[in-house]
């Protein structure tokens, strides 16, 4: 089967494609190169080219204007729009709140066993389809069920961190595992293969800084849990990674050329592995 193909780096509206599969890069690659901008000579009327958009809180979506929103966005854009959202894996009961989002996708019983609720999902993608926008569809964040550090969990921003217990590292990754398939599966059945098929994935946001409150190394792993769910239940996703933030001090380019090689690892166990099936 084939693995995971494309890593899709989204960060201020800028994309940059590039394939698992190909060799890793490394620093000593990279060379210097000058940007030369003339601000006295005009080159014409600038056309858009990006038709992505996003926002935290994930309940606003089938909101009145939410909706609204949506529908002028689309209508604005001759081409295909992606809408991104925080929390579709996040706990709660749906309330709206600013930096805030939740699904209540995932909890368990007194004996530990998962239970999924597609509910408020559902009314989020529904009015994507809707809407006729299709989802980058973002696998997080933590549900305090499998929270190594679930509690405080919901956050009162802007009163303290809005960085709580769904940031965290899973305490079962195998679960977690479990929950990004049960979800893919579910969407993919609620929607249709082919539409499914033109939606893009990814996992997690910006672990490079406070959205992970794990390791570099923990993020690691719980990406490659995480992609093993989707691509059981989807075999074929446009793409599946996680934006990095673009900080001055180098940290995204000291976690993603190690996750990049990560991650390409991964992929290739995971085509071995169907390739013996």
């Amino acid at each position: 089967m084939k693995p995971i193909g494309w890593l899709r780096w989204l960060a201020a509206g800028l994309c940059c494609c590039v394939s698992v599969c190909d060799p890793a890069p490394t620093l000593e690659q990279e060379a210097p190169f000058v940007i030369q901008v003339d601000a006295q000579v005009s080159e014409g009327e600038l056309r858009p080219v990006w038709s992505y958009f996003g926002y935290d809180e994930a309940n606003y979506t089938y909101r009145e204007n939410g909706k609204k929103l949506l529908g002028e966005l689309r209508q604005l854009s001759p081409t295909p729009v992606y809408v991104r959202v925080h929390n579709l894996l996040t706990s709660g009961d749906g309330s709206a709140s600013l930096k805030w989002g939740s699904t209540n996708a995932y909890a368990e019983d007194a004996a530990g066993k998962p239970v999924y609720d597609w509910k408020i999902v559902d009314c989020i993608f529904d009015v994507f389809r809707q809407k006729g926008v299709r989802p980058l569809v973002e696998v997080g964040f933590m549900p305090e069920a499998l929270s190594i550090h679930p509690q405080p969990y919901r956050h009162d921003f802007p009163k303290g961190s809005v960085f709580t217990g769904w940031t965290y590292p899973p305490r079962d990754y195998a679960k977690w595992e479990e929950l990004v398939y049960q979800f893919t599966r579910h969407l993919r059945e609620r929607y249709g293969e082919a539409e499914v098929r033109s939606w893009l994935w990814e996992v997690w946001n910006e672990p490079d800084i406070d959205y992970w409150r794990g390791s570099r190394e923990e993020f690691f792993k719980l990406y490659d849990y995480a992609a093993e769910g989707i691509l059981r239940a989807a075999p074929e996703p446009k793409s599946a990674v996680r934006t990095l933030l673009a900080l001055p001090d180098g940290m995204p380019r000291n976690f993603f050329v190690p996750f990049w090689s990560t991650a390409r690892e991964g992929a290739m166990k995971r085509r071995g592995r169907r390739d013996r099936r």
